[in-house]
């Protein structure tokens, strides 16, 4: 073929990173001109330069060789961050890469290690598994470590697991309620049912919005619509005590004024919803233009379009809508906005006082006790849970009549109390308080004198205490006699044991935490919602200064938040009926289908990461129990690699482990979203998964994510820049765990490694060297589980490598590259010369490739064209090979010795035929352990046809 042209090419940049084939023809994205088609353990840099990735340095060996483990950073201060080797049950302690000799002994299956989560708190990592209580693990020094069971104060009870819950013939016991409650505050709202019982229920939908033209057309603004009166829908149903049920109050539209305008419609009114129940808002008014035919002698007839207004749609009886009223030409007379929508819940529900003969009963109130059951209620799986009982305590008095020094019996109160005193007498009386029935007070002291057969003062008070408190009557008297009436008033009691051992499935013995009321039997008790039947949180996480946990086996979609302030408290408190703003909250996140929550991440917002959606509770306002409102943002779902937060936004890998996606908020939606940053290199993860991740800032800002074949896939993520840029990394062997530490302005990344060696199997932790900023090249670490030797004494002999015992290695001696060197029995190499300075480690190969040549503002696809040469643009650079494809290479030729920067030209070999060929592609191949850092390719082609 002849040539007919010459043509320089200039890529500046490489910032697209690695392109999938299906995208490698798309010459008309943006993005193809700075893509590569092959960046193998390559990393890219945000501003568009692509480097050999460094190598690996070998830390320690794992545990045990032939079982997986994990790793997970423990972040003590600013400066100091400690590396934390999780495997079976054992977790390791490194600091500054040295191995502390502290191992503590966890419960943790191998089974488990994928699905564990974390949250850390000052000197405590919280751990949850989901088939375990959350652990704690607890730096005390550097060499003190100790890893215990989170005890809670209190555990949440779930009122609808218990009574009718768990067996369906305990009936549950309804107190007296009347209610009549509206909700008129347009949106969410939830209502948690006092008692079980029939509520009567009024949904009215909001009322159109009403329109008016305000001048223009015949008339003179003389056209106006009424909106249209919201849907007014009456029902009953029957909702369960305690149970949080949620609704929407529409949203009320506002009236609608246009100038001059074409067809407008006003807007409807919201639509009312509550426990499944809607009713639809009003429609909104219409303004429009209708023909009319006309006649006159002298013209005939003529059609004309006139306005004309319609009122919106009546949906019912509701509330009505906007009302427009004028005179004369147009002027308003006056304006009524539609009315709001609202749901009204009332109820009469008669209580009733009779238990069944079924229930549960307790051999005491304190102590080491035994629970008994007239139901076949108790499993082995139940030893963990804790069992609440709630007694209707009655209104009891103990009196007490002396004329000198007498002490009463005590009276357990709950909440009010009453003291009076009879008779005539002088002394003193003294209520004492305690609460435990062991250790007494002074709780109230009331003095009387006594002269000429009378008494002076006689006492009448009613008090309260905040918990439960044993009160007695003790009388010091001097004259006369005394008469003390201490009375508790009634109110339910509200004690629970933990369940420490099985007996049968009526019967099981357990601890007291919170004392019993009383011993008889009651139908009313609920059960804790973490055992090892109903299973652990599988999430943790920290939010507005609660403790979050999430997810078990048998509440998979639920969230519990802990008191204010209070991690170990899952308690709910009630003051004057209502349930306190600082108490314990259990959300269940159900939204047609029950996913499981896979994560939670606590920053602004509480983000909660489903296997089918995404969710957030918003953090613009404090988390209470009657004010928690989570909202579904996206229908993805999320796997189990953990999302990693990078600045505002937070990326996740997709449901299926394939695709990548960021998750931020949007002011367009409104709403959070994001974008598949992996949509042009899918073949990244074809027949395979992202299994999981971790996010180093510094250098380069890039993502680390472990596939399930051992591969890594790269992205360096910048989105503010729209830099998305894949790449991939393997070694000679396996990837399985990732994590970036972060100590001081260092980021190091580590990864655990399953190698075969001379048919060993073995596990390794590895971290990924630094790329330094010098021209020595000894400090460069290129070779993967390497270490750097380093004698004052030249010398050919290396030891201390007994991982490699048997095996080859790579070695870069002052500069020098020696290649497959036999390791002695004993950890030993020798060196065919004596050298000061080593890296020891294992070869890898990186690829560089870029797509096919395309010239601005004309295409040259399918054209026959031969890459002669390629100037690359070089920093610090030596070694490599380079073609037009892996199959023609020849070693790059570099004009000095040491590390190049620079153009360097380089001769391109091409296909032995003529050379021309329909790609134009410059490929380059590195296994040698020097560094490579390509900014930029020029490459100069020859058309021929």
């Amino acid at each position: 073929m002849s040539q007919k042209e010459q043509y320089y090419d200039f890529q500046p940049s490489f910032n697209s990173g690695e392109i999938s084939p299906d995208v490698a023809n798309r010459t008309d994205l943006d993005k193809f001109r700075s893509a590569l088609l092959k960046a193998r353990n390559c990393f890219v840099k945000p501003y568009g330069a692509v480097y050999r990735r460094p190598g690996t340095r070998f830390v320690a060996e794992a545990k045990y060789p032939d079982k997986k483990c994990i790793l997970h950073e423990f972040d003590y201060n600013a400066t100091i961050s400690y590396l934390l080797e999780i495997g079976v049950g054992y977790i390791r302690v490194y600091k500054d890469n040295t191995y502390m000799n502290v191992e503590v002994a966890t419960p943790f299956t191998e089974e488990d290690l994928s699905n564990l989560r974390f949250a850390q708190s000052a000197d405590t990592l919280f751990i949850a598994s989901g088939t375990h209580n959350v652990q704690l693990l607890q730096r005390y020094t550097d060499v003190d470590w100790r890893l215990s069971e989170m005890d809670l104060s209190s555990p949440y009870f779930d009122v609808a697991n218990g009574s009718e819950g768990l067996n369906g013939n305990v009936p549950v016991y309804n107190p007296s309620i009347k209610l009549n409650l509206r909700f008129s505050t347009q949106g969410s709202f939830i209502f948690t049912a006092p008692a079980t019982g029939t509520y009567t229920v009024v949904l009215a939908g909001s009322g159109g919005a009403g329109i008016s033209e305000s001048h223009g057309g015949d008339g003179w603004g003389n056209y106006t619509g009424n909106g249209g009166k919201g849907e007014l829908k009456t029902v009953t149903m029957t909702l369960k005590g305690g149970t949080v049920y949620r609704g929407v109050v529409g949203s009320k539209p506002n009236n609608l004024w246009i100038e001059n305008a074409g067809e407008t419609t006003a807007p409807a009114g919201g639509t009312t919803t509550f426990n499944g129940q809607s009713a639809q808002g009003g429609g909104g008014a219409r303004y429009y233009f209708e023909t009319q035919t006309y006649e006159s002698a002298e013209s005939g007839t003529w059609t004309k379009k006139v306005p004309a207004t319609a009122n919106g749609a009546d949906r019912g009886n509701g509330p009505a809508g906007g009302i427009f009223v004028t005179h004369g030409k147009g002027e308003i007379d006056s304006e009524t906005q539609p009315q709001g929508g609202y749901v009204n819940i009332s109820c009469d529900i008669k209580g009733d006082n009779n238990y069944s003969a079924d229930g549960l009963w307790p051999s005491g109130v304190t102590g080491n006790i035994t629970l008994n059951s007239s139901t076949r209620l108790f499993r082995s799986g139940l030893v963990g849970a804790c069992v609440k009982l709630y007694h209707n305590m009655p209104s009891q008095t103990v009196t007490l009549e002396s004329t000198g020094n007498a002490t009463s019996a005590a009276v357990l109160v709950g909440k009010s109390w009453k003291c009076v005193t009879h008779g005539k007498w002088g002394g003193t009386v003294t209520l004492e308080a305690s609460t435990d029935g062991q250790t007494w007070r002074q709780y109230r002291v009331y003095t009387s004198k006594y002269a000429d057969n009378n008494g002076d003062f006689n006492a009448s008070e009613t008090g309260t205490v905040d918990e439960y408190t044993y009160i007695r009557v003790k009388a010091t008297i001097t004259g006369g006699t005394v008469t003390v009436d201490l009375t508790r008033m009634t109110y339910t009691h509200e004690g629970y044991a933990q369940i420490t051992k099985y007996v049968s499935d009526t019967q099981a013995q357990a601890k007291v935490i919170k004392q019993f009321g009383s011993t008889e039997k009651t139908a009313l008790y609920s059960m804790s919602c973490w055992c090892p039947e109903y299973g652990y949180p599988r999430c943790v996480g920290f939010f507005q200064d609660r403790l979050i946990l999430a997810a078990n086996k048998l509440y998979p979609y639920a969230v519990w938040m802990s008191r204010t302030g209070d991690y170990y408290n899952f308690s709910v408190e009630k003051a004057d009926g209502k349930v306190t703003d600082d108490s314990a909250i259990m959300l269940s996140l159900v939204n047609r289908k029950e996913y499981a929550i896979q994560h939670i991440v606590a920053f602004t917002d509480l983000f909660i990461f489903t296997d089918g959606n995404e969710w957030i509770i918003s953090g613009s306002s404090t988390v209470t129990p009657t004010a928690a409102s989570p909202r579904v943002q996206s229908a993805r779902g999320c796997e189990g690699a953990e999302p990693i937060l990078v600045g505002g936004r937070i990326v996740y890998i997709q449901r299926r482990g394939t695709s990548v996606r960021d998750f931020a908020y949007s002011y367009d939606t409104d709403n959070y979203d994001g974008a598949d940053l992996s949509i042009l290199a899918k073949h990244l993860t074809e027949n395979r998964q992202m299994v999981d991740g971790a996010y180093q800032q510094d250098p380069n800002s890039m993502l680390y994510f472990i596939t399930s074949d051992g591969k890594m896939n790269m992205l360096t993520y910048v989105a503010n820049q729209k830099v998305y840029a894949w790449s991939s990394v393997d070694t000679e062997g396996k990837f399985e765990s990732v994590v970036n530490l972060v100590s001081g302005y260092r980021d190091t990344v580590y990864v655990v490694v399953s190698r075969t060696l001379n048919g060993n199997a073995k596990r390794f932790i590895e971290y990924f060297s630094d790329y330094p900023d010098t021209e020595d090249w000894m400090e460069y670490s290129m070779l993967d589980c390497s270490e750097q030797w380093r004698s004052e004494q030249r010398s050919s002999e290396i030891a201390g490598l007994e991982r490699f015992a048997g095996g080859k290695v790579d070695v870069l001696a002052d500069g020098e590259y020696f290649k497959d060197i036999t390791v002695d029995a004993n950890g030993g190499i020798t060196l065919p010369k004596e050298v000061s300075k080593a890296t020891v480690g294992l070869r890898y190969t990186s690829e560089i490739e870029t797509p096919n040549l395309e010239v601005n503002g004309q295409t040259v696809q399918g054209k026959y064209k031969k890459v002669s040469e390629a100037i690359l643009r070089l920093t610090r650079s030596q070694g490599g090979e380079i073609g037009n494809s892996s199959s023609f290479v020849d070693p790059i030729i570099y004009p000095e010795y040491g590390l190049y920067s620079g153009d360097l030209e380089t001769v391109v070999p091409n296909q032995p035929t003529g050379g021309y060929e329909k790609l134009g592609r410059v490929y380059i191949k590195l296994d040698e352990p020097y560094p490579f850092e390509l900014s930029g390719v020029i490459r100069v082609v020859s058309f021929g046809g």
